[in-house]
């Protein structure tokens, strides 16, 4: 399913009082970020609604304002039992917000160690009301069984034209400073307006995800891209400035 086809299919779930309670999305990394963080807000949303409509809560959602929201893992670092188990004690106190749920997000379900899949699963097991986890894999294969049978399983496609509009964010993501630095030449190529779309999506994507050093580079380089006459120097010094942070 696209990212449309899922968010109206959830959609329709939420507003008859039954979305489920663990969902299993699979995909690639950026996709299924920029997929849970719009499901994220539709939760949590007075209406409701697909598209930001720019109520309180939307607004504070985008802006990762809404405490009883979590992010666990980042899609490859290793998950120990001491991290899921500090979640689930946080999930036995009251919610912050009156009729507002929890919501749980675990990035790369499949690198949970063995001890903190069983602790995730007992909690799946028993839920605490008005509790939501969204769980992300890029290989349904490679998560437990017994986690996978008590989830929703949605995977998520993209057309073909969307891996070249995101191809920058998956590399930085991977944190591969060789692979990053040889994005030179690409960029440099680009046609302007192009880079610009470009640079301002990866923007707003590394914002999303709460990577606060990287989208301000992203910010600069825009700035750059804007009112500088020389877009290729800008180019090499966000490189060079991204290999620093990661």
């Amino acid at each position: 399913m696209t990212q449309p086809e899922i968010m109206n299919y959830l959609h329709q779930a939420l507003v008859k009082n039954k979305l489920f309670e663990s969902i299993l999305f699979e995909g690639d990394n950026i996709s299924l970020d920029e997929l849970v963080n719009q499901l994220g807000r539709m939760l949590y949303c007075d209406n409701h609604a697909i598209t930001n409509d720019q109520c309180q809560w939307c607004l504070s959602y985008e802006n990762h304002l809404i405490t009883d929201v979590k992010v666990i893992g980042d899609h490859y670092q290793v998950i120990d039992k001491e991290t899921v188990l500090t979640m689930v004690n946080e999930l036995n106190y009251a919610p912050l917000y009156l009729n507002k749920p929890k919501l749980r997000i675990i990035a790369n379900v499949e690198s949970l160690k063995p001890e903190g899949a069983n602790a995730l699963l007992k909690f799946l097991e028993e839920p605490t009301p008005n509790t939501y986890f969204f769980l992300l894999t890029n290989d349904q294969n490679q998560v437990l069984p017994t986690l996978e049978s008590r989830a929703k399983l949605l995977t998520l496609t993209r057309g073909t034209n969307e891996l070249d509009d995101n191809f920058l964010v998956e590399v930085i993501s991977t944190k591969n400073k060789d692979n990053i630095l040889l994005l030179n030449n690409k960029l440099k190529k680009m046609e302007k307006t192009k880079l610009q779309e470009l640079v301002q999506s990866g923007g707003k994507h590394f914002l999303n995800t709460a990577n606060v050093s990287i989208y301000e580079l992203f910010l600069e380089l825009s700035q750059d891209l804007k009112f500088s006459n020389n877009s290729q120097l800008a180019i090499d010094r966000f490189l060079i400035q991204i290999t620093r942070v990661i």
